[in-house]
């Protein structure tokens, strides 16, 4: 069922998120000027030292080619030369580094602000909303004799969460993800992150959920069972936490209620025929079925009510498959008169082939 937003808290939570954001990116825009003048003054700089090293080679060069040296001053020169020339190469090679950087920074630069914009536009389109659904809660008496119409009571204000972070367990790999999660708005698609996983708890892909938060009615915020991850159940006591994460999935028995930094397997069915890498390149290329997936369902909660974020773990099995494709050619010989005839195109060849006989 679709999330209705008539509450003021979590327009406040979605309102507190894009300042944040907001912060983030005006510091992150002061930063890439600072880099892109710190890249300019230093490309500067480098372009001074080169024509001084040049110079200096030159002389060298001169020397080494004029004058009578002996042994140890040629060796000496020679060291010379070799030095200035690996120092002039690098010196170059970081002059078109620094063109690089200087045109990225200004780039990144760029592009933050129509974010900033947006950013802007977006907060100031939510005041008026939380004012607006503010008013409705309490309207104002129209006249001092009649009676006020029948206020709404103002909801809780709900405990707040920081950054929310899910990550798979693929750093050894270097398929490691990482996915944010943001509040969720109207017409936002639910966020998701994409794992391969198995039945087998050898072949299990453990998800880590991270977030901070303190609860302000005196629930805990964290809980020491991350060892647990590989159990599907921990539903136990959860009222206690606060904020916390629920994660369902109906298939594989998941229900699994608990605070930040807490880790859960996102497994498939135990037994599941959809192990079978064979099986599922049949469903995916013939039916262009994709049940072999599973969907693991993310809602975050406090002890005052849902807050707004939710996302998505898909889960998909291992497979492979491989094929070999070879292309050749090997000469046409076509026999005119008992004698090869090298004469003959390759279409004529491919035509001659199909001509149908009188």
């Amino acid at each position: 069922m679709e999330k209705t937003y008539d509450n003021i808290d979590d327009w406040e939570i979605i309102k507190e998120y894009k300042k944040k954001k907001l912060h983030k990116l005006n510091r992150l825009k002061k930063n890439y000027l600072k880099k892109h003048n710190q890249f300019k003054t230093r490309k500067l700089e480098l372009e001074g030292h080169i024509p001084k090293k040049e110079r200096a080679l030159t002389a060298y060069t001169n020397k080494y080619n004029k004058e009578d040296l002996n042994r140890s001053q040629t060796k000496h020169l020679r060291s010379k030369i070799n030095s200035l020339e690996g120092e002039i190469k690098s010196s170059k090679e970081r002059l078109e580094n620094y063109d690089y950087d200087i045109e990225l920074s200004l780039k990144k630069h760029d592009e933050i602000p129509p974010l900033i914009k947006q950013l802007n536009i977006d907060i100031t389109t939510i005041e008026a909303k939380i004012k607006e659904l503010k008013a409705k809660q309490n309207p104002k008496k129209k006249n001092s004799g009649k009676k006020a119409g029948k206020t709404t009571q103002p909801c809780p204000k709900k405990c707040r969460v920081g950054e929310i972070t899910i990550a798979c367990s693929h750093a050894a790999t270097g398929r490691n993800f990482t996915l944010e999660v943001p509040p969720h708005e109207p017409g936002m698609n639910t966020p998701e992150i994409h794992v391969i996983s198995g039945s087998e708890q050898s072949a299990y892909d453990i998800m880590d959920i991270n977030f901070d938060g303190e609860c302000k009615h005196g629930n805990k915020s964290s809980a020491p069972d991350s060892a647990l991850h590989k159990e599907s159940q921990r539903e136990s006591g959860y009222l206690q936490y606060c904020p916390r994460v629920e994660v369902y999935n109906y298939a594989t028995n998941t229900n699994v209620h608990r605070p930040g930094n807490v880790k859960f397997a996102a497994s498939l069915p135990g037994g599941s025929i959809f192990s079978s890498g064979k099986l599922r390149l049949l469903l995916d290329l013939v039916f262009c079925k994709e049940s072999a997936n599973e969907e693991f369902d993310l809602r975050f909660n406090s002890c005052k009510g849902s807050l707004p974020y939710r996302a998505k773990v898909i889960a998909h099995p291992k497979w492979e498959w491989n094929f070999e494709m070879s292309f050749g050619y090997k000469e046409s010989e076509i026999m005119v008169d008992g004698e090869h005839n090298d004469d003959k195109s390759v279409w004529e060849t491919f035509t001659n082939l199909f001509k149908k006989e009188d």
